[in-house]
């Protein structure tokens, strides 16, 4: 809720949720002020979301130095507020297919919907199984308007023994 003078004005509906984490772009950090960034993570830590981050790469090909230089700087920059707050971070990588290829070999979670249809296509998703065997969520749904069913399915990367 949004409050004033301690009435409720409204309701805050951030654009980007999943699971009720907030997604943050990185790019976006650098052009916020001290005075803001510490403004957006008092909010945050009063609501009811957890803040997780995104990473968007607008080109086709991934520059894994820039984005280790980019959680560095981000480090630096934030971790007092990360040190005090229960919530963990989180940095979801949305793509296409090749950025997904680059990323998986750093990535420990998979949060995947998994379509059960015969849709044609030439960008997959690359073969995660061999790496990711351990399954901690799992709910098949059906999405009434289209007839399609689904699955989230949250994987974790298997540990190396």
């Amino acid at each position: 809720d949004i409050l004033f003078e301690n009435k409720k004005i409204g309701t805050y509906r951030p654009d980007f949720i999943i699971d009720k984490k907030i997604l943050i772009e990185l790019k976006a950090l650098p052009f916020l002020g001290k005075l803001q960034q510490k403004q957006i993570w008092h909010y945050l830590q009063g609501s009811e979301y957890k803040l997780a981050l995104l990473i968007n790469f607008g080109a086709a090909k991934v520059d894994i130095k820039r984005v280790v230089c980019d959680i560095a700087r981000l480090h630096q920059r934030v971790s007092a507020s990360y040190q005090r707050s229960s919530a963990p971070a989180e940095i979801f990588v949305i793509g296409g297919g090749e950025i997904y290829r680059q990323a998986l070999p750093f990535t420990d979670k998979l949060y995947l919907t998994v379509v059960e249809s015969d849709a044609e296509g030439d960008v997959f998703f690359p073969d995660w199984r061999a790496d990711f065997t351990k399954e901690t969520f799992r709910e098949e749904r059906l999405d009434e308007k289209t007839g399609l069913t689904y699955t989230w399915v949250d994987l974790e990367r298997r540990k190396e023994v």
